[in-house]
């Protein structure tokens, strides 16, 4: 049996977090970081790697077993019991104290992230559920108290991992559990405080945030929201374990304080500065592609699946590489002075790749593929697209593109974000409209049409009415009743009159231009038979919930309202996921307790082995 010290002094980079608690080199991975938690409980020792390492491999690395984790020969204890009735082994565990450093009552969270609660009666050695009258509280309550007085920054983050993990960067940091836990009489305990809140990225972390952010106001000095990750449920320990060092961090928050300190200063400068009419400018509106297009804003072009969206803008895109008429129109697309010269594209697919289909699709329509940029969707940078971020800009203003095409927009939107609410993608989409204006460049983006059956024009565009009403300019793509014949029907223009609907079709992944016609989307849809074309049947149905769900879990209630809003009947939804249940390609579960949310999640070939 070895002692606590003796344990400790097998591995490397010891930092000591109190008498019981340390972080250490872990010895099964090149760690410079001491990402290693070795925490002495009772009579055991627990281990936990911030970057998963095993706890038996990082025993058997210093060549120890699990039973040399405990000080002397004893009973089974209580962590043991827990472990046997769980059958999961312990993680760690999060004392929970007041501010004087009693102890109050326990979190423990099994490797399976499975957690309980309750008080450990030390005399007897069991553990009980129950808090016996202990009110919950923010954990490291005195180190936080001791933090706030001493006048340092103060994290906020959803979860005591990322409490331990910015304490072993040196950094000061609380919280009070889950994105459920957050009581409001809790902001007492920051008053006068400059708190960075680090949320996880999702849709309930988001909302903590703010809740948080909202019940300091008036306390803590000052308040920022900082999100570190931009993939699903990240948080500030995914952000440390994929390389990033306190330096990263401190200066990703400074960097954002600079921005927002300086955005706030010119509001407040410039707050009562208004123009006179007699002295503004007046502008000549200007066209990327004449009568459909207009530059320096956002056009929205939807369509069902296969109509040839991606075609229509492959060969947009390649006319203005080359500087040449689109086939919309007859005229160039170019400025008079810029007729001969080729412009620079960035497109963004999350549907297709450029290796495989795009590069393909772009020559033959005649690019000149070297004033055409994207990132593959393989590239991990493709998830830092965001229509309100840093690294969107930041290509913006390298490339300079003066057309910029997201295919389709529901990539691109935040897990968070629930598109159906209303505001939600207005509020989202407009920081395209500041950035057409800044580089003056013109945004396309492809929306998936709705699959209700009877609806036209506005109503086609897929989950979110918001979409439309900031668009400047709306193309609706579908299919004519003649075999092999498609539209583009120009179905709004904020500027003037709507274009002449274009008649095409493909060949050889061309379009080919057919002729105009002054019918629109609404003549077209009541001419087809929309019982055969566009019922939402089940299949229908069960490509909708694979697409949904081909990022990761995601709430049942989140998908529901998203196939209400393209037209899918809800018996017909109910019968495709049994459909897919059956067939071992979805799992539907649930998670928590009070509330109790149900999830769905898409089953890979290598899960049903």
């Amino acid at each position: 049996m070895m002692d606590y010290q003796d344990f400790l002094g097998l591995f490397g980079g010891v930092k000591m977090r109190d008498s019981n608690r340390a972080m250490c080199q872990c010895p099964c991975h090149p760690d410079k970081k001491a990402s290693l938690s070795i925490d002495k409980i009772g009579n055991k020792i627990l281990l936990h790697c911030f970057a998963g390492c095993k706890s038996e491999d990082i025993l058997a690395a210093v060549g120890l077993t699990f039973s040399d984790l405990f000080d002397h020969p004893r009973e089974q204890s209580y962590i043991e019991k827990l472990e046997k009735r769980r059958g999961q082994r312990i993680a760690a565990i999060y004392k929970y104290t007041d501010e004087n450093g009693n102890y109050l009552y326990e979190k423990i969270r099994f490797q399976n992230k499975d957690m309980l609660m309750g008080v450990y009666a030390q005399e007897t050695e069991s553990f009980h559920y129950r808090l016996s009258g202990n009110h919950k509280t923010l954990f490291h309550l005195p180190q936080l108290c001791k933090a706030v007085s001493a006048g340092k920054k103060i994290f906020y983050v959803e979860g005591e991992k990322d409490v331990l993990t910015l304490e072993s960067l040196g950094l000061d940091a609380t919280t009070a559990g889950s994105a459920n836990d957050w009581k409001s009489s809790y902001a007492s305990y920051f008053k006068n405080a400059d708190v960075v809140i680090l949320p996880d990225y999702d849709e309930p972390g988001q909302a903590l945030a703010a809740r948080v952010s909202k019940d300091l106001e008036g306390l803590a000095k000052s308040v920022k929201i900082i999100n570190t990750s931009t993939i699903p449920k990240g948080d500030v320990s995914d952000y440390i374990q994929d390389g990033h060092t306190k330096e990263d961090l401190l200066r990703l928050i400074e960097n954002a304080e600079s921005k927002n300190q300086k955005n706030t200063k010119s509001s407040i400068d410039d707050s009562l500065e208004l123009t006179a009419m007699e002295n503004a400018e007046e502008k000549e509106l200007e066209w990327l592609i004449p009568h459909y297009i207009p530059k320096r804003s956002i056009t929205t072009m939807a369509g069902d699946g296969g109509s040839g969206k991606t075609s229509i803008w492959c060969e947009i895109a390649a006319s203005i590489s080359m500087g040449r008429p689109c086939f919309l129109i007859k005229e160039s697309i170019a400025e008079p002075t810029q007729q001969y010269h080729g412009q620079n594209v960035l497109f963004f697919s999350a549907e297709d790749s450029f290796e495989y289909t795009l590069k393909r699709r772009l020559r033959k329509n005649g690019s000149n593929l070297a004033n055409i940029f994207s990132i593959s969707i393989s590239d991990d940078r493709f998830q830092h697209i965001r229509f309100d971020s840093d690294f969107l800009e930041k290509l913006i203003a390298k490339y300079r593109p003066v057309l910029v095409i997201f295919d389709p927009l529901q990539a691109f939107v935040p897990p968070y974000f629930k598109m159906c609410d209303r505001n939600a993608m207005r509020t989202y989409m407009r920081p395209l409209i500041g950035l057409g204006e800044k580089y003056n460049c013109t945004f396309l983006i492809i929306v998936h049409s709705n699959k209700q059956s009877g609806l036209w024009s506005r109503k086609r565009i897929a989950d979110s009415a918001d979409i439309w009403d900031i668009s400047r300019s709306v193309l609706m793509v579908g299919e004519t009743r003649e075999r092999g014949i498609r539209y583009i029907s120009h179905e709004k223009c904020n500027y003037g009159v709507t274009g002449d609907t274009v008649l095409f079709s493909l060949d050889d992944e061309k379009i080919i231009f057919r002729e105009y016609t002054h019918k629109k989307d609404r003549e077209f849809i009541t001419e087809v038979d929309y019982s055969v074309r566009q019922a939402p049947l089940r299949e229908e149905a069960k490509e909708f919930i694979l697409d949904f769900l081909k990022n990761g879990q995601k709430e049942v209630s989140e998908m529901d309202e998203t196939a209400k809003a393209m037209g899918i009947k809800e018996k017909t939804l109910r019968r495709a996921k049994e459909d897919l249940k059956k067939d071992e390609r979805i799992k539907i579960f649930s998670q928590g307790f009070r509330p109790k949310k149900w999830y769905a999640v898409r089953i890979s070939p290598d899960d049903k082995g």
